[in-house]
């Protein structure tokens, strides 16, 4: 059996960003410099999802057996509450450059330093596929069942951002 893993994940989202750099007078050439960025995030959409199991070769067939878990804010579902979804969130830069003389110069920046965002009312389906004991089409192939809704309902989603490295 060979294991399947796949993720995906993808959000959109509003950004009010409000930036502020101080300056310092070193000795000499030497000059100093931080600087902080602070953002606002209001979500706008996110997809979330994931499957992980295995898929077998056979001499008939493919047999798999895979559980997903999907979050998407566009969702729409007859038996779950009805809720609007919503996210907010923030994000920190902060930077730093040292001048030693007028041809060198240091300089550190980290986007993303600190993040969240937190969506509320996600829709959610956690779903087991599974082929193992089911029949087979008019054409001979193995048809997939749906063998659980595991859960289907809404979440609390808390997302964080990677941090961005950069040095100069």
């Amino acid at each position: 059996a060979m294991p399947v893993g796949v993720q995906f994940a993808g959000y959109e989202a509003t950004v009010l960003k409000v930036e502020k750099a101080f300056g310092f007078q070193g000795v000499g050439q030497q000059t100093w410099a931080l600087g902080l960025g602070v953002s606002a995030l209001m979500g706008n959409s996110l997809r979330l999802t994931e499957a992980n199991g295995t898929v077998q070769q056979t001499n008939a067939a493919y047999l798999f057996n895979v559980n997903t878990n999907d979050s998407a804010s566009s969702a729409t579902y007859p038996y779950i509450r009805d809720a609007k979804v919503s996210a907010e969130g923030y994000a920190l830069d902060v930077g730093a450059t040292y001048r030693f003389n007028a041809q060198q110069t240091l300089g550190v920046a980290v986007n993303d330093a600190l993040s969240a965002v937190v969506w509320k009312n996600m829709p959610n389906t956690q779903l087991t596929l599974n082929n193992q004991q089911v029949g087979k089409d008019a054409n001979g192939f193995a048809k997939p069942s749906l063998t659980g809704m595991n859960d289907v309902n809404r979440r609390e989603i808390t997302q964080t951002l990677e941090p961005k490295y950069q040095v100069e």
